[in-house]
């Protein structure tokens, strides 16, 4: 685990003590709080652009691949602006491949699709802005457990032939993910308890994907996902 990301935690584990013995003197500010621990939930989904990076050769041969998330969120709201979310996702991530070698008429075309299927749990405060709280800002961090990897490769010869093959989980894909996002959202429009927002946010791996000293790939995404929010 980074410096920087041991460090965000601790910042959040001590800061939600003294937020919740600030309340405690502030009679204005318990009437916001809300009487039951979880008093929203969220029903989440989109898509995601996954932005693959690696060392040396294997950065040339990494190509975009679009991703998905699914999954709920539960919200305690500390104060009428500020919110902590706690999120369990259903994850598609992954990355593509594609490598030429040969010379003149005999040039071969590799091909690879990989797909890592991930439960993420993350953690992330989310705080309103604007007079009637439809702009918000996100900050986190996540950490996902790997379930399911498969990679299709595909191989294209100089004379027309091809040949296929799918490939179960790697030895050398790590078993989990983490690192830390930030985004921001709007509130589209709310209706009888309810609350549809849109979010942007980047996600950040500290993780080695290919579980490997000698490679190093990693892969950054940008998520776009609508929010259902149920108010308790």
């Amino acid at each position: 685990m980074s410096k920087g990301l041991i460090i965000w935690n601790s910042v959040i584990l001590l800061l939600i003590p003294k937020v919740c013995l600030y309340a405690q003197d502030r009679p204005e500010i318990q009437e916001l709080m809300p009487k039951q621990f979880i008093d929203k939930v969220e029903i989440i989904a989109g898509p995601s652009l996954m932005l693959p990076y690696g060392s040396a050769y294997i950065d040339s041969m990494l190509r975009v691949k679009i991703g998905y998330s699914v999954g709920l969120g539960l919200i305690h709201s500390l104060s009428k602006r500020l919110e902590m979310q706690c999120r369990v996702l259903w994850e598609g991530k992954g990355y593509k491949q594609e490598q030429l070698w040969g010379a003149g008429s005999y040039v071969h075309r590799f091909t690879a699709n990989t797909t890592n299927n991930y439960i993420t749990i993350s953690v992330v405060p989310r705080y309103y802005v604007g007079k009637e709280n439809r702009f918000h800002i996100c900050s986190g961090a996540f950490y996902g457990r790997l379930m399911h990897s498969s990679t299709k490769e595909a191989l294209y010869y100089s004379n027309g032939k091809m040949s296929y093959s799918t490939n179960p989980h790697s030895q050398y894909i790590s078993n989990w993910d983490a690192g830390v996002s930030v985004g921001g959202g709007y509130s589209l429009t709310s209706f009888k308890g309810k609350e549809l927002l849109i979010q942007a946010q980047g996600n950040f791996s500290i993780v080695n994907i290919e579980d490997n000293n000698s490679i190093i790939t990693k892969y950054n995404s940008i998520m776009l996902t609508l929010m259902l929010k149920f108010y308790k």
